[in-house]
């Protein structure tokens, strides 16, 4: 059985942007954002169907696959992949790793949503299969389409990290990390920072915050804020897997979602790889969905009241101190490989091509 994933260039805002958050830059922004919107549909990869169907006849007229995989976004992909489906009669899948005109973080202008609906209605309906990444989702899109959906998770792969992961015992200060970029407006740590600072003085001074990635200005001013700026430092982004063996010297691993019912079928990549690391999480986002269920589940602590935060910073603490915040049993990460769920893919790919 082969496949065809199709991938695709960025294409990037202008750089004429104005950069600071004053009035005539959120007029820029807003113009901006109508103007993509109006030009590029259903996404900022539209200009890529000019490269991506010649390249793909070309490619089958070489060597004819029995199943297209289109995975989105970007949602040009499943354009292009219903289009070459369509011309050579090869079944395709429609792989959702987020929702479309579904997701939380739809943004899109009122007049492109009629727009979205349809394209994402004509895509599924020509899909041979639909796979998404979160059991929700799967029920999202069946409801709204009729159509089974298989869901296959994202997961970690084991030989992207260490050999041995190196687990932090050393030391008295608590370091609790997040990984990646936090989406202001959306992903609030200010529950943790207020947290910080109802800590006595004492125990304050043993705990430390670092975010790894594009955390910006906006996170040091929140800081200030709630009187911890002293605990919290932003770091810069470093090499993927550089970032995965720091996530094992940690002592506790920062999760933040949205805290929204949007957000409640939302399963992110990093969730996987936090848990591989055998690492106590702290989540904070909407403490009902499938991502907070997991964590509870299997490796730590959900909340967005900082009263509740606190009292669990004070234990970790008490553990640290006295040597006890040990690694996670590895029991915690069974059936969350990426061999696991691509076990389940497979089972589609199986299906499709036997049709």
């Amino acid at each position: 059985m082969t496949l065809v994933r199709p991938r695709c260039a960025i294409p990037t805002q202008s750089s004429a942007a104005p950069s600071r958050d004053t009035t005539r830059g959120r007029i820029w922004r807003t113009v901006q954002q109508k103007y993509y919107s109006l030009l590029y549909i259903p996404d900022l990869r539209a200009g890529w169907m000019k490269t991506g169907l010649p390249a793909g006849r070309n490619l089958i007229n070489q060597w004819r696959p029995d199943v297209i995989f289109s995975s989105g976004p970007p949602f040009t992909a499943f354009l292009l992949a219903h289009r070459l489906g369509r011309e050579f009669s090869i079944p395709w899948i429609a792989d959702f790793r987020d929702l479309w005109v579904d997701d939380a973080y739809y943004n899109e202008p009122f007049w492109r949503r009629p727009v979205d609906i349809l394209l994402e209605s004509t895509m599924v309906r020509s899909a041979a299969a639909v796979v998404t990444v979160s059991p929700l989702f799967a029920q999202q899109l069946e409801q709204r389409y009729g159509k089974p959906v298989a869901t296959v998770c994202n997961g970690y792969s084991a030989e992207d990290f260490p050999s041995e992961l190196p687990i932090n015992t050393a030391g008295e200060v608590l370091t609790i990390r997040h990984m990646g970029t936090i989406y202001l407006g959306y992903r609030d740590p200010s529950p943790l920072f207020a947290a910080i600072g109802l800590l006595p003085p004492a125990l304050r001074d043993r705990v430390r915050v670092e975010f790894w990635g594009d955390s910006g200005n906006e996170l040091s001013r929140t800081a200030m804020a709630y009187g911890v700026a002293d605990r919290i430092s932003s770091m810069p982004r470093i090499p993927y897997r550089e970032a995965l063996e720091l996530q094992g010297r940690s002592d506790v691993l920062l999760l933040l979602q949205w805290n929204d019912t949007r957000e409640a079928g939302n399963l992110p990549a990093k969730l996987f790889e936090y848990i591989y690391a055998r690492r106590p999480l702290l989540m904070i986002g909407y403490e009902r969905g499938i991502a907070a269920g997991m964590v509870r589940e299997r490796a730590g602590f959900v909340s967005c009241a900082p009263e509740c935060i606190c009292a669990q910073l004070r234990q970790w603490i008490e553990e640290k101190q006295a040597g006890r915040l040990s690694a996670l049993d590895p029991s915690v990460y069974v059936g969350l490989s990426r061999d696991e769920q691509f076990a389940k893919l497979d089972q589609v790919f199986a299906l499709i091509a036997d049709q």
